[in-house]
């Protein structure tokens, strides 16, 4: 085995149950929702490597020790335990996976000295035969000493670094950029800069180098007394990171409350439009049923005139066959209308079919009444019910009202969000005048040898192809046209390079980077620390179309190169889990949920209380 492997990383305390997580010898997967304790993961394990300090977890109280396993690259396991406060590390000779702990094998410092073996630096760096390489660091071929924390930010990414737009093989600020592209070349081409000649500029020039310097120095002291109680530039870009998602968040859900609130008006326009319209058919219907009331009343006048006449007509016997009584013709003279054998005259056959007519038309205005009059009920109804409804509507725009107008939460984040980018500017100006002060001394160096650390072209085109390689085998978008360039230090894809991207593909990118500079220096036989953690490479990508990775198999394919085709360890922190179906992976899930699987990394103190009674 060539480097190291991480097996385990365990958290110790006499008053909380042990917390530990165990690392697959290939692919390792850790997933699950936000604040579960995934990137606290990556960073114990940056912690166990020799950052000064642990990020601040809520579930930590109570924990005093961390344990982190590895396999030394001749098959020794061993065991680095520190305290989560920080300081030495204690090296036992052995897998240790719980306390308490013993004496240690060896005490190590978590300070790189080049003149002393006993610290951690050192012991790794002896292990991965990197021990005793020297990076040039400036223009006058000054060189310091290799130390493990040189490599850390190749071998474990953050979030805020694997989305930064900062070159993969950078940290960030400009001075330690020449050291650093260095460390890129040492791990390319195998030779470190101990051979360099240091040079010297001549008096003049340092005598105006001096005057220009003495300038930066006190402005640089300035801006060095406003950042005494500021923080560091990683956990500054952490809190813009988390501020910046909060504020994603909240115009997120001022969108979807714009969305509500905008639905609410049209719905209460529709609803006045309904509530008119139903008033308005009352009205009609209301008229319409009071001329139907006055032709039922005209029917019932028909009717009665009708039955008067009958009545009339029996008592003087109109309407008895025999001589007409107003003239006085005879029954057989009179021309017959009905022919019929009853005791009737024609007249009377006459007004009794009338009052029969009379009598089913007003039966069926009864009925178109009773008819008209429910749906003028109904008509009410509904607009009652509208009524309701639309006081319901108005209610819920009045509260939105309310709250549109409450800004504070959003103000809040967006204060300090310009107090930590004001902070983060203050290291920019720092990071310019330390810029501007190797200037001046490149100015004063005419002597001085261009002692060059850019790598070969024959390396450049390797590791060209080994990044084309691993975005093809993902199937990213312009994979074809990747390269390394080496005068920017970054990657370039459809002649764009990652710096100019969205955050989604720098992520992929930078992936991209580690994963075939770990390929590199396995298949060159080029000393490396074997293992590679990512945290959240995927979860802000999107292709060109706009559609999620998860829709088109990047992912898939993504994860399966890692399984198959990266050479080493690796470790993945991500929210959404790798797809069913690929072996080789060591998939580990966090749940949120109690009593649903593994809720976190650390339990809560609640949840190790009872556990530690028990």
């Amino acid at each position: 085995m060539k480097g190291l492997r991480l097996t385990h990383l365990t958290f110790f305390g006499i008053t909380r149950p042990t917390a530990s997580i165990e690392f697959g010898a290939t692919l390792t997967t850790i997933t699950g929702p936000s604040n579960t304790g995934k990137s606290f993961v990556v960073d114990a394990i940056d912690f166990m490597f020799g950052a000064k300090e642990l990020r601040e977890n809520p579930y930590s109280a109570g924990y005093t020790d961390i344990l982190l396993g590895l396999i030394l690259p001749t098959g020794q396991p061993i065991t680095v335990s520190r305290s989560i406060n920080g300081g030495r590390f204690f090296l036992y000779e052995s897998d240790v996976r719980d306390g308490p702990l013993d004496l240690p094998d060896r005490t190590l410092s978590p300070t790189h000295n080049p003149n002393s073996t006993n610290s951690l630096s050192r012991y790794l760096l002896q292990h991965i035969g990197l021990d005793g390489m020297r990076l040039r660091k400036n223009v006058h071929n000054q060189t310091v000493s290799l130390s493990f924390r040189n490599l850390a930010h190749l071998c474990i990414v953050r979030e805020g670094q694997i989305q930064s737009e900062v070159p993969p093989v950078w940290t960030g600020p400009f001075v330690t950029r020449t050291s650093e592209t260095s460390l890129l070349r040492l791990l390319l081409d195998g030779g470190d800069d101990s051979g360099l000649a240091e040079s010297t500029p001549t008096k003049e020039k340092r005598t105006v180098a001096t005057a220009k310097n003495e300038v930066i120095d006190a402005m640089l002291l300035d801006l060095e007394l406003q950042l005494l109680e500021v923080s560091e530039p990683e956990e500054l870009r952490d809190q813009l990171a988390r501020l910046q998602r909060s504020f994603d968040q909240a115009v997120e859900t001022a969108d979807e409350f714009s969305a509500d609130f905008d639905r609410l008006v049209t719905r209460r326009t529709s609803l006045r439009r309904m509530q008119s319209s139903a008033d308005e058919k009352v009205g009609e219907l209301s008229a319409l049923g009071g001329r139907f009331g006055l032709l039922l009343d005209q029917y019932e006048t028909d009717l009665a005139r009708l039955e008067m006449v009958d009545e009339v007509g029996n008592v003087l016997g109109y309407f008895d066959r025999g001589d007409c009584p107003f003239c006085g013709t005879p029954h057989d003279a009179q021309p017959s209308l009905i022919n019929d054998s009853e005791r009737s005259t024609d007249f009377a056959v006459a007004a009794r079919a009338e009052v029969k007519k009379t009598a089913l038309l007003k039966a069926d205005l009864i009925a178109v009444i009773a008819d008209v009059n429910d749906q003028r009920d109904f008509q009410q109804h509904e607009s009652a019910r509208i009524g309701e409804e639309l006081g319901r509507v108005r209610e819920s725009l009045s509260k939105m009202g309310e709250a549109r107008s409450d800004r504070t939460e959003l103000e809040q984040i967006l204060a300090q969000r310009l107090r930590v980018e004001r902070q983060l500017n203050l290291y920019s100006q720092v990071d310019e005048l330390e810029r501007l002060r190797i200037s001046v001394a490149e100015e004063a160096s005419s002597e001085s040898a261009a002692a060059t650390s850019l790598m070969s072209l024959a390396s450049i085109r390797a590791f060209s192809e080994e990044i084309r390689e691993r975005l093809l085998e993902w199937g990213f978008n312009n994979a074809a046209t990747a390269r390394y360039d080496r005068s920017t230090q970054d990657i370039q894809t459809d002649d764009q390079f990652r710096a100019s991207q969205g955050k989604g593909v720098r992520a992929i990118l930078h992936a991209a980077f580690t994963t075939a500079l770990v390929n590199y220096c396995h298949t060159n036989d080029r000393n490396y620390p074997g293992f590679l953690v990512m945290d959240s490479p995927l979860v802000t990508y999107k292709e060109p179309d706009g559609e999620d990775p998860l829709d088109n198999g990047i992912v898939e394919l993504f994860y399966r190169d890692l399984a198959e085709g990266v050479q080493g360890q690796v470790i993945v922190v991500e929210n959404m889990p790798p797809p069913d179906g690929i072996e080789g992976i060591h998939s580990i899930t966090f749940t949120k949920k109690a009593n649903v699987g593994r809720a976190g990394f650390l339990p809560p103190v609640s949840e190790s209380r009872a556990s530690v009674d028990a």
